[in-house]
């Protein structure tokens, strides 16, 4: 196998090893991600300068995938309240599946938290604005994302003490209920 590629399975390895570790503990021991990952303390140094850098790659990926996950929400071309049920769906089926998107997002501090969550309302007000063809500083769509934001990050925390969130916010058609109230801006 060419070293290269040699080197990303290892260093691949190893975050998904801090994931697990991160999951289970809330925090990844170097020699448990070294284990887990069956590689050298050596191979560790090779590739992460320590712990924190292991931990910021950990952050790196999961930030990654919700930016993907973001950027097919704002590609949708159905209506804002569809998108958002397949928004909510995929993310909640990968937080539920993905221990480097779980851990990953679990490590981000409240700054960062802050950030993604101004992002996404951001992304979400010009979504609603723009399908009801209104100003996207408006009072309509302002309220709406910043009460679609704040039930995926109630949803998102309640399913870190209970997973089973996760799969209820797809199975009772919260999002279904959502979007009808979004569907009618006066009814937010």
């Amino acid at each position: 196998m060419p070293t290269q590629a040699r080197g990303y399975r290892t260093r691949s390895a190893l975050v998904l090893a801090a994931a697990y570790e991160v999951d289970r503990t809330g925090d990844a021991s170097l020699s448990g991600v070294c284990r887990r990952a069956g590689v050298s303390r050596g191979a560790l140094s090779h590739h992460f300068s320590g712990k924190q850098d292991l931990l910021r790659a950990l952050r790196d990926e999961a930030r990654g995938t919700l930016r993907l996950l973001l950027r097919h929400f704002v590609a949708d071309r159905r209506p804002v309240a569809e998108a958002l049920c397949r928004l909510a769906e995929e993310l909640f089926r990968r937080l539920r599946q993905d221990v480097v998107l779980r851990s990953g997002l679990a490590l981000l501090d409240a700054r960062e938290v802050a950030a993604l969550q101004s992002q996404f309302t951001c992304l979400v007000r010009r979504r609603i604005a723009r399908e009801q063809r209104t100003a996207a500083s408006a009072p309509g769509p302002a309220l709406a994302a910043t009460l679609v934001v704040s039930v995926f990050g109630g949803l998102e925390a309640l399913g870190r003490r209970d997973p089973r969130w996760w799969c209820l916010a797809e199975s009772v058609g919260l999002w279904r209920q959502l979007g009808r109230a979004l569907a009618e801006p006066e009814a937010v």
